[in-house]
């Protein structure tokens, strides 16, 4: 349980039930997919067809074996004959075609086995196919009695359960008090800053004072998408990201790996690397990573064209959002782009 549901405890059990539902409805969803791959399957017709072509296949080996056994057996009555004498060449000749015959039976065999085999085995497919598929009927029904659930209806009801969830969960962080130690943190520090309103650009000097600020009031997580690494960059913001994790504060950093640096940075960036690893951050090394973002106490949440532990760009631009479903949106966009 999150800290923020600690403070409601109404809020929390509503928080939970709608969790629960959304999971009970997840569950019947994968069940109706399963059903719809196994109905999909009997209307392609799939192992009947696969069965009949085997089926061919075998009758065929089947019927070349009984005409390569029928040779063989001419070649030995010909080669057994009394009434005529046999020449050295042709008892030669006639003792090959006999070898030669009884190998291609012995193949000719082995395929028939095989395909037996197959058939078989797509028997009991077949089989346990019908049996799953009464199964999940069963179950789905089940379901449908007890959960008051339709295939129809599903997707749309978890969907509306999901914007219930996500919209109460923003009303107890909205909710929830902030601690007096955040605001007496600025106070004594005497450098109170007035934020960006939400999606507004700003330029990198103001962006590194405002994430700064934010840094310093992060009350559990961290996480940087910088995809380069340099020296003087890193200075700036390595050691408020160490203290944090001093802290207890979880810190997780995404960056390239150090041969996909350029020549001049990569051993700055192998050393950022190893100094996070040393002091419990953790470090994502994500090859062709692009994008640049930070997400705080994932409710907070940066991105744009500055390279936030990287080199200096001219007119690059930061975006500032607030919101859970913002910070969850830049996370899935910026990882799922990998």
């Amino acid at each position: 349980m999150c800290p923020t549901e600690d403070n409601d405890p109404p809020a929390t059990s509503a928080l939970a039930k709608l969790r629960l539902e959304i999971k009970q409805c997840e569950a019947f969803i994968a069940l109706c997919d399963s059903i719809k791959q196994l109905e999909r399957r009997e209307e392609r017709n799939e192992l009947p067809l696969r069965k009949a072509a085997i089926e061919t296949k075998r009758s065929e080996f089947l019927a070349q074996l009984q005409d390569v056994l029928h040779e063989v057996q001419r070649y030995e009555l010909l080669l057994r004959a009394t009434d005529r004498r046999i020449g050295v060449e042709e008892r030669e000749h006639l003792e090959q075609l006999i070898k030669s015959g009884r190998t291609r039976a012995k193949s000719l065999q082995i395929f028939a086995d095989e395909a037996t085999e197959q058939i078989r085995r797509i028997d009991e497919e077949a089989a346990n196919n019908a049996r799953l598929a009464g199964e999940l009927y069963a179950e789905l029904e089940s379901q449908m009695l007890s959960a008051a659930l339709h295939p129809n209806t599903a997707q749309t009801r978890v969907a509306e359960l999901r914007r219930e969830k996500d919209l109460l969960t923003e009303a107890i962080r909205a909710n929830r008090p902030k601690p007096a130690t955040d605001s007496l943190r600025s106070e004594e520090k005497g450098h109170a800053v007035i934020m960006p309103l939400d999606g507004v650009p700003v330029k990198e000097s103001d962006f590194l004072r405002y994430l700064s600020h934010d840094l310093e009031n992060a009350g559990r997580s961290v996480e940087i998408m910088s995809p380069f690494m340099d020296g003087q960059r890193a200075a700036e913001l390595m050691p408020k990201l160490l203290k944090l994790a001093a802290e207890g504060r979880n810190i997780m950093l995404h960056t390239r790996p150090a041969d996909e640096q350029s020549e001049v940075i990569a051993s700055e960036c192998q050393q950022i690397i190893t100094a996070a690893h040393r002091s419990r951050i953790t470090v994502f090394q994500r090859s062709g990573m692009g994008h640049n973002a930070v997400i705080i106490d994932n409710n907070i949440a940066w991105e744009g064209t500055v390279n936030i532990l990287g080199p200096a760009l001219p007119q690059a631009t930061m975006r500032r959002v607030v919101g859970s479903a913002n910070a969850r949106e830049l996370r899935r966009f910026v990882l799922s782009s990998l």
